[in-house]
């Protein structure tokens, strides 16, 4: 591909220019209604798609082969700012709790709309405009800290959430 081919492809993405939502789930219940868009000032790494592999070793020579499974680890991992009130949080701890409350033992199994929702990672050209969509479906969280408060930090405080989801789609 020579240079004028590939500046005709237009502009980059930035990798700046994104949003992380949840549209329906127990988070957006217990924050009364409509999807949920997170303040975010860090990094979202999507999930890596693996599929399975195995070896035939002949005769010294080894080769790879895919195999018919999927080997994505199916989670990932992401830093929300907490607002003031904690509405963020409480609506993502109500979603965790939903999936497993650890007071009381008790959690939403793994199934059914109690504790699955869906996430979406928009991602925006220059104008705004959404180009691209990644949704993580059946997804619930496995996982919530809310990271360590500093007397010296001028930084927001954040919720690190590790999400866990069944299939990912794209559009």
């Amino acid at each position: 591909m020579s240079i004028d081919n590939s500046l005709q492809l237009a502009n980059d993405q930035l990798a700046s220019q994104f949003e992380f939502q949840i549209l329906s789930g127990p988070a957006v219940s217990a924050n009364a209604g409509g999807l949920i868009t997170f303040r975010m000032d860090g990094d979202f790494d999507p999930p890596e798609e693996v599929v399975g592999t195995y070896d035939i070793v002949y005769r010294g020579q080894k080769t790879p082969k895919t195999n018919m499974t999927e080997q994505t680890t199916k989670e990932f991992t992401t830093a929300i700012r907490i607002d003031q009130k904690w509405e963020a949080y409480k609506a993502l701890k109500a979603w965790k709790t939903a999936v497993y409350d650890a007071n009381n033992g008790v959690g939403g199994g793994n199934t059914g709309t109690s504790i699955l929702g869906t996430i979406a990672i928009a991602a925006f050209d220059h104008t705004g405009a959404r180009q691209k969509t990644f949704k993580f479906i059946d997804s619930r969280p496995k996982s919530i800290k809310v990271e360590t408060f500093s007397n010296g930090s001028e930084d927001p405080s954040r919720v690190t959430v590790i999400f866990i989801y069944r299939q990912m789609e794209e559009s």
